[in-house]
Protein backbone atom coordinates (compact mmCIF):
# COMPACT_ATOMS: atom_id res chain seq x y z
CA UNK A 1 0.00 0.00 0.00
CA UNK A 2 1.42 3.58 -1.10
CA UNK A 3 0.20 6.89 -0.28
CA UNK A 4 1.13 10.05 -1.35
CA UNK A 5 1.48 13.25 0.67
CA UNK A 6 2.22 16.39 -1.27
CA UNK A 7 5.41 15.60 -2.76
CA UNK A 8 6.51 12.56 0.35
CA UNK A 9 5.71 8.88 -0.25
CA UNK A 10 5.05 6.20 2.30
CA UNK A 11 5.03 2.63 1.21
CA UNK A 12 3.95 -0.16 4.05
CA UNK A 13 6.23 -2.62 4.35
CA UNK A 14 4.59 -5.68 5.80
CA UNK A 15 6.09 -8.18 7.96
CA UNK A 16 3.30 -10.30 9.21
CA UNK A 17 0.32 -8.86 7.20
CA UNK A 18 -3.15 -10.08 9.79
CA UNK A 19 -2.60 -11.14 13.43
CA UNK A 20 -6.10 -11.77 15.15
CA UNK A 21 -5.48 -11.20 18.63
CA UNK A 22 -7.63 -11.55 22.06
CA UNK A 23 -9.53 -8.13 22.35
CA UNK A 24 -7.92 -8.20 26.23
CA UNK A 25 -4.46 -8.30 25.46
CA UNK A 26 -4.13 -5.58 23.54
CA UNK A 27 -7.29 -3.16 24.44
CA UNK A 28 -6.94 -4.01 28.06
CA UNK A 29 -10.04 -3.38 29.72
CA UNK A 30 -12.11 -3.55 26.30
CA UNK A 31 -14.72 -6.40 25.86
CA UNK A 32 -14.83 -8.38 22.58
CA UNK A 33 -18.68 -7.53 23.13
CA UNK A 34 -18.08 -4.17 23.19
CA UNK A 35 -15.43 -4.02 20.11
CA UNK A 36 -18.40 -6.02 18.12
CA UNK A 37 -20.44 -2.88 19.20
CA UNK A 38 -18.42 -0.40 16.97
CA UNK A 39 -19.81 -1.68 13.45
CA UNK A 40 -16.83 0.13 12.04
CA UNK A 41 -14.62 -1.94 13.45
CA UNK A 42 -15.95 -4.68 10.95
CA UNK A 43 -14.93 -6.39 8.88
CA UNK A 44 -11.00 -4.77 9.07
CA UNK A 45 -10.24 -4.41 12.71
CA UNK A 46 -11.94 -7.33 14.74
CA UNK A 47 -12.63 -10.66 13.68
CA UNK A 48 -16.52 -12.33 13.65
CA UNK A 49 -15.69 -13.37 17.66
CA UNK A 50 -13.97 -9.63 18.47
CA UNK A 51 -10.77 -10.43 18.56
CA UNK A 52 -8.76 -7.79 17.19
CA UNK A 53 -6.64 -8.06 14.16
CA UNK A 54 -3.34 -5.92 14.23
CA UNK A 55 -0.56 -5.71 11.33
CA UNK A 56 3.14 -6.03 12.13
CA UNK A 57 4.61 -3.22 9.57
CA UNK A 58 6.80 -0.68 8.96
CA UNK A 59 6.61 2.24 6.99
CA UNK A 60 9.23 3.76 4.18
CA UNK A 61 9.06 7.13 3.40
CA UNK A 62 10.43 8.80 0.66
CA UNK A 63 11.09 12.32 1.35
CA UNK A 64 13.15 15.25 -0.30
CA UNK A 65 15.85 12.47 -1.24
CA UNK A 66 15.57 10.82 1.77
CA UNK A 67 15.08 7.34 2.40
CA UNK A 68 13.73 7.08 5.96
CA UNK A 69 12.04 3.59 7.32
CA UNK A 70 9.95 4.18 10.53
CA UNK A 71 10.48 0.93 13.18
CA UNK A 72 11.74 -2.76 11.80
CA UNK A 73 9.33 -5.11 13.19
CA UNK A 74 10.71 -8.56 14.50
CA UNK A 75 12.90 -9.93 12.21
CA UNK A 76 14.50 -13.16 11.32
CA UNK A 77 15.28 -16.53 12.55
CA UNK A 78 14.47 -14.90 16.38
CA UNK A 79 12.91 -16.31 19.67
CA UNK A 80 10.79 -14.37 20.74
CA UNK A 81 7.99 -14.74 23.40
CA UNK A 82 4.81 -15.15 21.28
CA UNK A 83 4.79 -18.46 19.22
CA UNK A 84 3.42 -16.87 16.15
CA UNK A 85 6.50 -14.37 15.52
CA UNK A 86 9.29 -16.93 16.05
CA UNK A 87 11.52 -17.86 13.51
CA UNK A 88 10.24 -15.39 11.05
CA UNK A 89 12.10 -15.86 7.56
CA UNK A 90 13.51 -12.79 5.08
CA UNK A 91 9.45 -12.02 3.96
CA UNK A 92 10.38 -8.25 5.54
CA UNK A 93 13.51 -7.13 3.12
CA UNK A 94 11.45 -9.46 0.30
CA UNK A 95 8.61 -6.89 0.60
CA UNK A 96 11.38 -3.89 1.38
CA UNK A 97 13.32 -5.02 -2.66
CA UNK A 98 9.05 -5.11 -3.90
CA UNK A 99 8.87 -1.12 -2.69
CA UNK A 100 12.25 -0.01 -4.69
CA UNK A 101 14.52 -0.12 -2.19
CA UNK A 102 17.73 -2.33 -0.66
CA UNK A 103 19.27 -2.13 2.95
CA UNK A 104 21.69 -0.14 2.00
CA UNK A 105 19.47 2.43 0.14
CA UNK A 106 18.01 3.57 3.79
CA UNK A 107 19.05 6.73 4.64
CA UNK A 108 17.20 6.96 8.38
CA UNK A 109 16.11 4.40 10.90
CA UNK A 110 13.46 5.85 13.06
CA UNK A 111 12.45 3.01 15.98
CA UNK A 112 9.66 5.28 17.60
CA UNK A 113 10.50 3.07 20.90
CA UNK A 114 12.42 -0.06 21.35
CA UNK A 115 9.81 -2.92 22.13
CA UNK A 116 10.89 -5.92 20.04
CA UNK A 117 8.63 -5.83 17.75
CA UNK A 118 9.77 -2.89 16.61
CA UNK A 119 13.17 -3.13 16.50
CA UNK A 120 14.39 -6.47 14.58
CA UNK A 121 15.13 -5.66 11.40
CA UNK A 122 17.64 -2.96 13.20
CA UNK A 123 19.94 -6.02 12.66
CA UNK A 124 20.16 -9.88 10.61
CA UNK A 125 22.40 -12.87 11.68
CA UNK A 126 25.49 -12.73 9.36
CA UNK A 127 27.72 -16.00 10.42
CA UNK A 128 26.02 -16.19 13.80
CA UNK A 129 26.58 -12.87 14.89
CA UNK A 130 23.97 -9.72 14.97
CA UNK A 131 24.99 -7.09 12.55
CA UNK A 132 23.34 -3.89 11.63
CA UNK A 133 21.37 -4.78 8.65
CA UNK A 134 20.98 -1.02 6.84
CA UNK A 135 24.59 -0.71 7.11
CA UNK A 136 24.67 3.07 5.66
CA UNK A 137 21.83 4.53 7.60
CA UNK A 138 21.39 6.41 10.59
CA UNK A 139 19.44 4.96 13.13
CA UNK A 140 18.07 7.55 15.27
CA UNK A 141 17.45 6.57 19.10
CA UNK A 142 15.35 8.35 21.64
CA UNK A 143 18.09 8.38 24.17
CA UNK A 144 16.15 8.11 27.28
CA UNK A 145 14.37 5.31 26.21
CA UNK A 146 17.94 3.96 24.93
CA UNK A 147 19.14 4.54 28.67
CA UNK A 148 16.15 2.86 30.41
CA UNK A 149 16.55 -0.21 27.92
CA UNK A 150 20.59 -0.65 28.28
CA UNK A 151 19.24 -0.13 32.66
CA UNK A 152 16.94 -3.06 31.91
CA UNK A 153 19.22 -5.44 30.36
CA UNK A 154 21.47 -5.08 32.49
CA UNK A 155 19.48 -5.92 35.44
CA UNK A 156 18.24 -9.37 33.42
CA UNK A 157 14.41 -7.65 32.80
CA UNK A 158 13.19 -9.88 30.78
CA UNK A 159 11.40 -7.07 28.70
CA UNK A 160 14.65 -5.89 27.54
CA UNK A 161 15.81 -9.62 26.22
CA UNK A 162 16.01 -8.24 23.02
CA UNK A 163 18.98 -5.46 23.67
CA UNK A 164 21.88 -7.03 22.73
CA UNK A 165 20.63 -8.52 19.49
CA UNK A 166 18.76 -5.94 18.33
CA UNK A 167 19.63 -2.45 19.67
CA UNK A 168 22.72 -2.51 20.65
CA UNK A 169 24.77 -3.75 17.48
CA UNK A 170 23.99 -0.46 15.77
CA UNK A 171 25.17 1.54 18.62
CA UNK A 172 28.29 -0.26 18.65
CA UNK A 173 29.17 -0.02 15.02
CA UNK A 174 28.85 3.97 15.39
CA UNK A 175 25.36 4.33 13.44
CA UNK A 176 23.10 5.70 15.89
CA UNK A 177 22.59 9.02 16.60
CA UNK A 178 20.93 9.72 19.99
CA UNK A 179 18.26 12.06 20.10
CA UNK A 180 15.76 14.49 23.07
CA UNK A 181 12.28 13.47 21.63
CA UNK A 182 10.61 16.86 21.82
CA UNK A 183 7.93 17.86 19.25
CA UNK A 184 8.51 19.55 15.89
CA UNK A 185 12.25 17.49 16.31
CA UNK A 186 12.87 18.25 12.03
CA UNK A 187 14.66 15.19 10.34
CA UNK A 188 13.84 17.45 6.96
CA UNK A 189 11.59 20.11 5.53
CA UNK A 190 8.54 17.78 5.44
CA UNK A 191 9.58 15.05 8.14
CA UNK A 192 8.97 15.51 12.03
CA UNK A 193 8.58 14.39 15.50
CA UNK A 194 5.87 14.29 18.14
CA UNK A 195 6.48 13.73 21.22
CA UNK A 196 3.96 11.30 22.19
CA UNK A 197 4.64 9.45 25.70
CA UNK A 198 3.24 6.44 27.64
CA UNK A 199 3.38 3.34 25.67
CA UNK A 200 7.39 3.77 26.07
CA UNK A 201 8.79 6.73 28.08
CA UNK A 202 9.94 8.64 25.14
CA UNK A 203 7.84 7.17 22.33
CA UNK A 204 7.28 8.94 19.69
CA UNK A 205 5.04 9.41 16.38
CA UNK A 206 6.12 10.77 12.95
CA UNK A 207 4.67 14.03 11.53
CA UNK A 208 4.22 14.37 7.35
CA UNK A 209 3.89 17.14 6.15
CA UNK A 210 4.07 18.77 2.29
CA UNK A 211 2.62 21.13 -0.05
CA UNK A 212 -0.80 21.79 2.21
CA UNK A 213 -1.16 17.71 2.95
CA UNK A 214 -0.89 15.85 6.60
CA UNK A 215 -0.47 12.50 7.81
CA UNK A 216 0.86 11.07 11.16
CA UNK A 217 2.25 7.68 11.22
CA UNK A 218 0.83 6.65 14.89
CA UNK A 219 3.67 4.32 16.42
CA UNK A 220 1.86 2.50 19.30
CA UNK A 221 0.00 5.08 21.08
CA UNK A 222 -2.90 3.09 19.37
CA UNK A 223 -2.41 -0.89 18.51
CA UNK A 224 -6.22 -1.03 17.83
CA UNK A 225 -8.91 1.51 16.26
CA UNK A 226 -11.10 0.34 18.89
CA UNK A 227 -8.94 2.71 21.27
CA UNK A 228 -10.92 6.02 19.37
CA UNK A 229 -13.92 4.85 20.97
CA UNK A 230 -12.19 3.54 24.14
CA UNK A 231 -8.97 6.13 24.36
CA UNK A 232 -8.87 5.07 28.31
CA UNK A 233 -8.42 1.82 28.57
CA UNK A 234 -4.65 0.53 28.89
CA UNK A 235 -3.13 -2.18 26.59
CA UNK A 236 -0.62 -4.77 28.35
CA UNK A 237 2.16 -3.40 26.74
CA UNK A 238 1.66 0.37 27.95
CA UNK A 239 4.54 1.06 30.11
CA UNK A 240 2.93 4.01 31.95
CA UNK A 241 -0.93 3.62 31.47
CA UNK A 242 -2.49 7.08 32.51
CA UNK A 243 0.14 9.32 30.43
CA UNK A 244 -0.27 6.67 27.80
CA UNK A 245 -4.12 7.47 28.05
CA UNK A 246 -3.67 10.95 28.47
CA UNK A 247 -1.42 11.08 24.75
CA UNK A 248 -4.46 9.26 23.53
CA UNK A 249 -6.90 11.89 24.25
CA UNK A 250 -5.00 14.80 22.98
CA UNK A 251 -3.65 13.02 19.75
CA UNK A 252 -7.59 12.59 19.44
CA UNK A 253 -8.36 15.76 20.13
CA UNK A 254 -5.22 17.16 18.03
CA UNK A 255 -5.94 15.13 14.85
CA UNK A 256 -9.66 14.10 15.15
CA UNK A 257 -11.82 16.34 12.46
CA UNK A 258 -8.76 17.69 10.88
CA UNK A 259 -8.51 16.20 7.94
CA UNK A 260 -4.86 14.51 8.80
CA UNK A 261 -4.38 11.07 7.65
CA UNK A 262 -3.66 8.42 10.52
CA UNK A 263 -1.24 5.82 9.48
CA UNK A 264 -1.38 3.48 12.15
CA UNK A 265 1.50 0.74 12.95
CA UNK A 266 -0.83 -2.10 13.85
CA UNK A 267 -3.80 -1.22 11.57
CA UNK A 268 -4.14 -3.80 9.26
CA UNK A 269 -5.50 -2.97 5.79
CA UNK A 270 -6.81 -0.44 5.29
CA UNK A 271 -4.17 0.89 7.76
CA UNK A 272 -4.87 4.30 6.80
CA UNK A 273 -7.70 6.52 7.66
CA UNK A 274 -9.06 9.42 9.61
CA UNK A 275 -10.49 10.43 13.33
CA UNK A 276 -13.85 11.94 13.18
CA UNK A 277 -16.11 12.36 16.48
CA UNK A 278 -18.71 9.92 16.85
CA UNK A 279 -21.15 9.45 19.47
CA UNK A 280 -18.36 6.57 21.10
CA UNK A 281 -16.19 9.76 21.10
CA UNK A 282 -14.10 8.69 18.44
CA UNK A 283 -13.96 6.63 15.25
CA UNK A 284 -11.82 5.48 12.26
CA UNK A 285 -13.01 5.69 9.36
CA UNK A 286 -11.07 4.48 6.39
CA UNK A 287 -10.56 6.79 3.23
CA UNK A 288 -12.56 7.68 1.15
Amino acid sequence: MRWLIGDVEIVRIIEVARAALPTEYVTGGITAEQVLALEWMKPHFCDPSGKVILSFHAFLVRAESKMILVDTCFGAGRDLPSAMFCNLGRGFLDNLASAGAKPEDVDIVLCTHMHYDHVGWNTQNEDGQWVPTFRNARYLYSAKDYEIMQERAGAGDSHAFHFVDTILPPVSAGLVDFIDVVDGYQLCDAISLLSTPGHSPDHFSVLISSKGENAVITGDIMHSPAQCAYPDKHPNADEDKAIAADTRRKFLERFGDSGVLILGTHFPTPTAGFIERSEEAWRFTGPT
